[in-house]
């Protein structure tokens, strides 16, 4: 049983609200089984996504769930992020690009990165049988431009150690590593083992490497970033480590900040999503996208110092708002708040969507950041004008704007008659911002 309308048709427009606690997982989880379509959910923010996906479990939907997590670094940091996540972000990757998942959890800041390309990702994994031909030096020599590391012991992923005639790999998105057994040339037994005690635990007849890291380190990539590199900074590159380090082979702390110049195109997560993509945004999205993107620019500007460590623009690394929430479809930044939520429904409407207003819906004003009433007015003012010239053509729009200037100029006279400064003031404002 369910309580919230649910779209009906492709292109409908349904808002839920007053759904506290674990009713909304469950109306998910209702609704979700009943759909077909690929879905993307949208969280404010990784704990969320995180709770989301345990609840949506709990539920039992019968939809394959997939999380694409977060870096869990501030932008521009100067370090990595940890290896497990990398390695849970490749084998999401991967599933996107196979089909293997329905349902795809992430957090708008997650959406607004620029991320691996998807060619990337699908040519550079590769399968390992038993009874395949193997040569350990030319294995060796792929899993290094995938981004693995050699070790004397594996226990992470995106580590390999060659014993003999033993090689061990821990490759992305698995449980356990895999410990690959040669006889001569000729892969004998593949077992998973324990990274903690290193004992064999079961027999497998193939395994799939994915790459480790979420760019390439072969020649042709490093050639392209050392390219991509200098036509981007001034100054010689050879007084910075991150470039020298990408140029000897080895990756960087901090390089996914450079993740662009491997790759001849940007690349987001909507690009690996199927075209019939049905969005669910949950929570103040909108307000995590704006402070996640005042946040990227703060930290470009007091970060941008160093001459051996420059930094990519903004604009070459993420998504803006206001193109992020034109990939959603969502709210048109030209707006300043108001009338912004009318040109959603009517943007949803002409599309033919069903707009829907639940009497049971709260909105809770965070910070009181327009109360100004004088504020309010204006940009209320400006917003009318802009929805009339954006919706309703040229004799439209200059009807509401002689409306709107008759209107605010009575109010003005109305002001100076009763000598209230307030409503001069506002309205002889609202005038020039028409």
């Amino acid at each position: 049983m369910h309580t919230q309308p649910f779209p009906q048709k492709s292109g409908d427009f349904v808002a839920w609200g007053n759904l506290p606690g674990s009713s909304l997982s469950y109306e998910l989880c209702q609704y979700l089984s009943k759909t077909q379509k690929f879905t993307l959910i949208i969280t404010e923010d990784t704990s969320k996504a995180i709770m989301l996906e345990q609840a949506l479990t709990f539920f039992q939907t019968s939809k394959n769930i997939s999380h694409f997590p977060d870096w869990e670094t501030l932008p521009y940091d100067m370090f990595s992020p940890h290896q497990d996540i990398i390695s849970e972000r490749i084998a999401c990757l991967n599933q996107l690009l196979l089909g293997q998942t329905n349902l795809l959890i992430a957090p708008i800041s997650t959406l607004m990165h620029v991320i691996a390309d998807y060619d990337y990702i699908a040519n550079a994994s590769f399968q390992v049988k038993i009874g395949d031909k193997f040569d350990i030096e030319k294995t060796r020599q792929r899993l290094q431009q995938r981004g693995y590391y050699n070790v004397n012991q594996v226990a992470e992923h995106g580590e390999y150690a060659i014993r003999g005639s033993i090689m061990d790999i821990y490759p992305a998105g698995v449980e356990l590593p895999f410990r690959i057994e040669l006889f001569d040339d000729e892969v004998e037994s593949i077992r998973t083992f324990d990274p903690d005690t290193q004992l064999s635990i079961d027999k497998i007849t193939a395994i799939n490497l994915l790459p480790a890291r979420e760019f390439p380190l072969d020649d042709d990539a490093i050639t392209h970033f050392r390219e991509a590199w200098r036509n981007q900074f001034a100054g010689n590159p050879m007084h910075c480590p991150v470039y020298q380090q990408i140029s000897d082979g080895f990756s960087a702390q901090g390089i996914e900040y450079y993740l662009p110049l491997f790759f001849d195109k940007a690349t987001t997560l909507f690009d690996y999503l199927p075209k019939e993509t049905e969005i669910i945004r949950i929570g103040q999205c909108k307000v995590s996208a704006e402070h996640f993107w005042d946040e990227v620019n703060e930290r470009y500007q007091t970060g941008n110092i160093d001459r051996t460590r420059p930094l990519l623009p903004p604009e070459k690394l993420f998504i803006n708002t206001q193109k992020l929430f034109e990939r959603l479809n969502g709210f048109d930044e030209n707006y300043f708040m108001y009338v912004e939520d009318s040109d959603l429904c009517y943007q949803a409407k002409k599309r033919g969507f069903k707009v829907l207003y639940s009497n049971k819906a709260t909105v809770q004003h965070v910070g009181q950041g327009s109360s100004n009433r004088t504020f309010a007015i204006v940009n209320i003012y400006k917003g009318l004008l802009y929805y009339s010239r954006k919706n309703g053509g040229k004799v439209n729009y200059f009807i509401v704007k002689l409306m709107l200037m008759i209107k605010a100029r009575l109010l003005v006279l109305v002001g100076r008659v009763r000598n209230n400064k307030y409503l001069v003031d506002t309205y002889t404002e609202a005038m020039k911002s028409l």
